[in-house]
């Protein structure tokens, strides 16, 4: 329901709050979500955060869908990445977990497409 994902993302929102002193870098991969998309818009996303920039990973899908990527899932364990209790990324935002008002009011703000 819209009362749970808004729940979802006021929590979500609050380990992760944009940081308006930095330019907020949107990393994402393609639409299938892919095991080699989700880890290089992660990888990439770890390399272009620093002191002026806020890197985000960001999937185009729903956090729940990510435990029926198996190949995605066991190489992110594997590469001892942190990982939330379902097994996702803690450090990937998610397509439904972005609150998109908060993203359209931010003054500096950019996307970069990987894959």
């Amino acid at each position: 329901t819209c009362e749970l994902m808004d729940a979802k993302r006021a929590r979500l929102g609050a380990e992760l709050p944009f940081d308006a002193k930095r330019r907020q870098v949107f990393v994402v991969g393609n639409e299938a979500g892919d095991a080699d998309s989700l880890v290089s818009a992660y990888a990439m996303a770890a390399r272009l955060d620093g002191p002026e920039v806020q890197a985000v990973a960001l999937a185009q899908m729903p956090r729940e869908e990510f435990r029926l990527r198996g190949d995605a899932l066991a190489l992110f364990r594997r590469a001892g990445s942190e990982l939330m209790a379902d097994g996702s990324p803690a450090r990937m935002r998610f397509w439904d977990e972005v609150d998109w008002d908060a993203v359209r009011q931010l003054e500096s703000r950019a996307v970069v497409l990987t894959d």
